[in-house]
């Protein structure tokens, strides 16, 4: 049943409702293509304590139940998603600023992201017996989980690491983006409508310092579970002993050999820089292209870009949107101010911010921002320091003789998360994806472009772990093998140098003599099998 959009906060959800009560302080949630104010979102420390006993208190009997059942509610979810997805998606579009039809094809993509992780489930968390071990090994819960998320995708993320969490079979408390918290109550409601049980699933509203850095070091949680930017991931695995997951970041880089489609190319590259105003964690952040058609290549690249539709988000032609704030418009434009100080050539956009836009999208306290091409062949001057992954529409291109040294470039840097190789040969792409340390590596797609069938993984600064699908599932479990007797006692088979007492009657008389002892005969000395 849909019901109306919202535009005030209900407050967090705990032990199956939905709590207003009470602040430690307050959130100005914004449209950020109008900069007008949507709700003022208070905030308690106290939930947080509250929301982790309730998940302490819960999740042994979520751990007991039994995993179709717990299949069950997730697909319920899953049918109360897809009956919401039109609300959904206009409140995404509304408080982050992403074009409606973007909203709409994340709330579609979170949808299919379930059924294929209901798929899946059933084959990772099945007990697995072995005959010859006279055994079975099965995935056990981590626990208590704190689940922390960002805002460009603020329906599939959580889902993404929620759910195979709750699947598994632990109790969850989440902590979503402080600048999507209308979004965030969409999706506590779809929990809620689904029929998940008091206390397994909380939802906690607040700023990272101090909710976000209370959650994650709580003494009675587990496990952390998270996406976002690299600054968060490197502070987590730093000030935390516990076990984590956590995809970072560090947007992706682009590969364009000379025997490339080149339409195709330049295609996936603007696509994948610019959608979502360049604010997704896997968005092409720099396009390495050889030499030998190197200017074809930016002409086409560049003839794209002017074409580009900067407008409101619920315009049908609208390509992109704002930036999600006004201060990430603000970090964004230090960003380009620096480059230009660097005297970094800039090919389209301005990095002075005196490229026109509309005049309905120069209004303080709106997020719009033009997409930036700069060209950068022999890397960064030494005077300027910059963070790898810049949240906003910035593409560096660079001239390279090979894409060998593309290849090399890109395993030099610090992050790994996505990557694209551009060419019409099989081999010759496959020859420099394997070559690659990226989790997800693509053939003649934009580095934005991934399933949900397949784990989005990181190396390096971009994280520790897998993004959905089943490996979050292994991740958020422990392996127990459980080894079980094969019949009744028979002392007879026993180790040598312990002697029956004569007061303890044989199983059977007539074996007086220990037979010769068998590796195997005890598994917990000799762990083979036979």
């Amino acid at each position: 049943m849909e019901s109306t959009l919202i535009t005030r906060h209900r407050g967090d959800y705990l032990w199956g409702s939905f709590y207003l009560e009470g602040a430690d302080g307050y959130i100005d949630t914004r449209d950020p293509a109008t900069g007008v104010v949507l709700d003022t979102v208070p905030w308690r420390l106290g939930a947080l304590n509250a929301a982790v006993r309730d998940a302490r208190e819960a999740g042994p009997s979520w751990d007991r139940t039994h995993l179709q059942d717990r299949l069950r509610i997730v697909h319920n979810l899953r049918e109360v998603l897809h009956s919401r997805r039109n609300e959904l998606a206009a409140m995404v579009s509304r408080e982050m600023g992403k074009p409606l039809w973007e909203a709409r094809l994340e709330c579609i993509a979170a949808v299919k992201a379930i059924d294929a992780l209901l798929e899946q489930c059933g084959r990772v968390l099945a007990p697995i017996p072995h005959p010859s071990a006279q055994g079975t090994l099965r995935r056990r819960p981590m626990g208590t989980i704190a689940v922390v998320t960002p805002f460009p995708y603020p329906i599939f993320i959580p889902l993404q690491l929620l759910l195979p969490c709750l699947i598994g079979g632990n109790a969850v408390v989440w902590k979503p983006s402080s600048l999507v918290p209308l979004c965030s109550q969409k999706v506590a409601e779809t929990f809620d409508a689904a029929g998940i049980p008091r206390g397994v699933f909380s939802m906690v509203t607040g700023p990272r310092d101090p909710v976000g850095e209370a959650l994650v070091h709580h003494k009675n949680v587990d496990m952390i579970v998270g996406a976002g930017s690299t600054a968060l991931g490197d502070a987590v695995r730093v000030d935390t002993e516990k076990p984590v997951w956590a995809q970072t970041g560090g947007k992706g880089w682009a590969i364009v050999c000379e025997d490339a489609d080149l339409d195709r190319a330049a295609y996936e590259v603007i696509t994948s820089a610019f959608l979502t105003a360049g604010q997704r964690c896997n968005a092409t952040s720099r396009v390495l292209v050889e030499d030998a058609v190197s200017e074809t290549f930016l002409k086409r690249l560049l003839a794209l870009c002017r074409e580009l539709k900067i407008m409101a988000p619920t315009d049908p032609e609208c390509f992109s949107g704002p930036l999600v704030s006004q201060d990430a418009r603000t970090r964004f434009q230090e960003h380009l101010r620096a480059y230009a100080e660097a005297d970094v050539e800039c090919l389209a956009g301005s990095l002075t911010g005196s490229a026109e836009l509309p005049e309905s999208m120069r209004r303080f306290g709106q997020g719009y921002v033009q997409p930036v091409v700069v060209r950068l062949d022999d890397g960064l001057p030494p005077d300027l320091t910059l963070p790898e992954e810049i949240e906003g529409p910035l593409l560096v291109t660079t001239v390279v003789e090979r894409a060998e040294e593309a290849v090399a470039a890109y395993n030099a840097h610090p992050f790994g998360l996505a990557a694209s190789v551009f060419s019409q040969s099989s081999s010759r792409a496959d020859d420099l994806t394997r070559n690659l340390r990226a989790g997800c590596v693509n053939w003649n797609r934009g580095t934005i472009v991934a399933s949900a069938r397949y784990p989005n993984a990181g190396l390096g600064r971009s994280g520790q772990g897998a993004e959905g699908n089943a490996a979050l599932l292994l991740a958020c479990t422990w392996p127990q093998a459980k080894l079980s007797a094969s019949g009744p006692f028979d002392p007879s088979h026993r180790v040598p140098g312990i002697n029956w007492p004569a007061e303890m009657e044989l199983a059977d008389p007539t074996e007086a003599v220990t037979p010769p002892f068998r590796p195997g005969d005890d598994t917990r000395i000799f762990p083979v099998d036979d």
